[in-house]
Parts: C-alpha cells; sequence; structure tokens
C-alpha cells in the first residue's frame, strides 16, 4: 500500500508541475496578445485618420477640379478641354466617395479595436 500512495503522489506532483508550466505560458501568450491588441488598435486609430484625411483631400480635389470645369466651360463651351475637365470632375468624384468610404471602414474597424 505505501508503494501505490508514493506513485500517487508522485504523479499528483507531475501534473502539478506540468500545470504551472502551462500556467506560466498561458500568462506569456496573454501578455504578448494584450500587447499586440493594444498595437494593433493604435494602427487602427491610424488607419482611420489617414483614411478621414484621405477623404478630405479627395473632396478638395473633387472641389478644385468642379471648379477647373466650371472656368473651363464658362470660357469655352465646345473643346476638348471642357470635355476632360468634365471627366477629371466624375473621377473626382468617385475617388472623394472611395476615401470617404474606405474612412467609414477604418472608423467601423477603429470603433471593433
Amino acid at each position: 500500500m505505501p508503494q501505490n500512495l508514493q506513485d500517487v503522489i508522485t504523479e499528483l506532483a507531475m501534473i502539478k508541475s506540468e500545470f504551472l508550466l502551462m500556467k506560466e505560458r498561458f500568462l506569456v501568450v496573454n501578455e504578448r496578445y494584450s500587447k499586440n491588441m493594444g498595437s494593433l488598435n493604435v494602427l487602427t486609430l491610424h488607419a482611420a485618420e489617414a483614411a478621414k484625411r484621405a477623404a478630405e483631400a479627395a473632396e478638395h480635389a473633387k472641389e478644385t477640379t468642379r471648379q477647373c470645369a466650371d472656368l473651363a466651360l464658362k470660357h469655352s463651351a465646345a473643346s476638348p478641354v471642357t470635355d476632360a475637365a468634365m471627366l477629371a470632375v466624375k473621377v473626382a468624384e468617385s475617388a472623394a466617395r472611395a476615401a470617404m468610404e474606405a474612412a467609414a471602414a477604418a472608423a467601423a474597424a477603429a470603433a471593433a479595436a
């Protein structure tokens, strides 16, 4: 009987040792995970800010292009320059919409993080 009890005690000591090792590893992994999540949050906030600024820049580009198109229309009603200016307005508007969507997506990601 004493031998069986000693075997049980030895086995419990091994299990305890393995459990403590697993606990240590978990704490290390958890600490790294927390740091990485913090970094990801910061990066996402920066991405949201960058997307917001890109949307503002695209909006300014759209307005500038529209003003150029208006001037082209005002000074020469039918010319390739006018057609090009009108096309540039459409492109700038599309870019502004895309930048605004990117800003919205980045803001949603920042809120989720």
